[in-house]
């Protein structure tokens, strides 16, 4: 995706959901390892698991994403937030942990 974008009018190239914040941290080391473009962020809070009552819970907590800001930081998200499964909490808590470095 990232060598297509070379030739399109594109800002920003990013990253969105996934099955885990490992998962979306090697995507993102590729992205910027492909690309001089920002890169937005949007994981996801997990796999979703059904209570068989027709709603979904996921595992990744607000505190999991915020201990996880200063990596994806280090490789390269610029706009960062969240996908299926966060909350308001999951993205303050990402807010929160971006602040210091961000300025």
């Amino acid at each position: 995706m990232a060598g297509a974008a070379r030739s399109w009018p594109v800002d920003a190239l990013g990253i969105n959901c996934g099955r885990s914040l490992e998962d979306n941290l090697a995507n993102l080391i590729e992205l910027r390892a492909a690309t001089t473009l920002p890169i937005w962020f949007k994981p996801n809070a997990g796999l979703p698991v059904s209570d068989g009552a027709g709603g979904l819970s996921y595992s990744i907590q607000p505190q999991d994403m915020a201990a996880a800001v200063p990596e994806w930081l280090a490789n390269g998200a610029r706009v960062i937030g969240g996908c299926c499964g966060t909350s308001p909490a999951h993205v303050r808590a990402i807010a929160l942990a971006a602040r210091p470095a961000l300025g």
